[in-house]
């Protein structure tokens, strides 16, 4: 996140001040997303091979549209 601010403090300068939250850091985020931050770096260490069959199956279109759907669902509380 430090880069994105960077950027935009580069581009606009003082012109904006550049504010960025971490929504699962909202006290409203499911827990468990919360939690699965923490844990990805884990897993990815514990079970390589699970990691990359997820991974090609974020480039499909139906698991892509189900997982954002629901996402959707599980944050709506902390973005409003």
């Amino acid at each position: 996140m430090e880069a994105i601010q960077a950027a935009l403090e580069c581009a606009y300068g003082d012109a904006c001040e550049v504010i960025l939250k971490n929504r699962l850091d909202h006290p409203d985020a499911p827990r468990f997303l919360q939690e699965s931050e923490s844990e990805y770096e884990a897993i990815i260490e514990a079970e390589p091979e699970f990691y990359h069959f997820a991974y090609a199956i974020s480039d499909a279109s139906l698991p892509v549209t189900l997982l954002k759907g629901g996402l959707v669902l599980f944050l709506l509380k902390v973005f409003r």
